[in-house]
């Protein structure tokens, strides 16, 4: 569970009314059990997860990565000294707490000084910094096609023996689908 002083943190514990209006809820939560309920602060930023160990990981990344391989001079290298991980079960939960984010945060793109990789290890940062922690949102650095973004990994179906890989946009908070066949992924 996520407490306030990590929203103190971010600066939502302020700027965030107590219940967001369920318009607002309905789009982020659209076709979820959620949409049905009201949500309040302290369920949008308490993010459920499970342990995993170092091989789930690396399952998990052979199965969604293209081009996956633990060595750096061939496809996406993986950099990870974690062996342990706290995973995410609920991607829509994690979206949320990511757009959040990306609106507390309030930065402007400025060009070489605060980039797409400022923006994707900041977002990677907030969820370490969660109570739980969450150290399965890495920086995927793309020197393909000279970009940074994160990759998102969830456990959103515990009887398979892999997770799920969501890409994200950091800047424009947004989902993506990036296709890359060489780079460095920071977990």
């Amino acid at each position: 569970m996520l407490r306030r002083s990590h929203l103190n943190l971010i600066g939502a514990a302020t700027a965030m009314p107590p219940t967001l209006p369920s318009s607002e809820s309905t789009e982020m939560f659209a076709q979820t059990e959620s949409a049905k309920s009201e949500l309040n602060i302290d369920r949008i930023l308490s993010i459920e997860t499970t342990e995993q160990d170092i091989d789930w990981m690396k399952r998990t990344l052979d199965n969604s990565l293209p081009q996956y391989w633990e060595q750096p001079d061939r496809g996406i290298y993986y950099i990870g000294p974690d062996r342990e991980y706290r995973v995410p079960k609920s991607y829509e939960v994690v979206k949320l707490h990511a757009n959040l984010f990306h609106r507390q945060l309030n930065q402007v793109y400025e060009h070489n000084r605060y980039d797409c990789d400022n923006f994707a290890f900041d977002l990677r940062d907030s969820f370490t910094r969660m109570d739980p922690f969450i150290n399965s949102v890495g920086v995927m650095v793309d020197p393909e096609n000279n970009h940074a973004y994160n990759v998102i990994v969830i456990n959103d179906n515990p009887q398979r023996r892999y997770g799920t890989t969501y890409m994200w946009e950091p800047q424009s908070a947004t989902e993506v689908d990036y296709q890359t066949n060489w780079g460095v992924l920071i977990l």
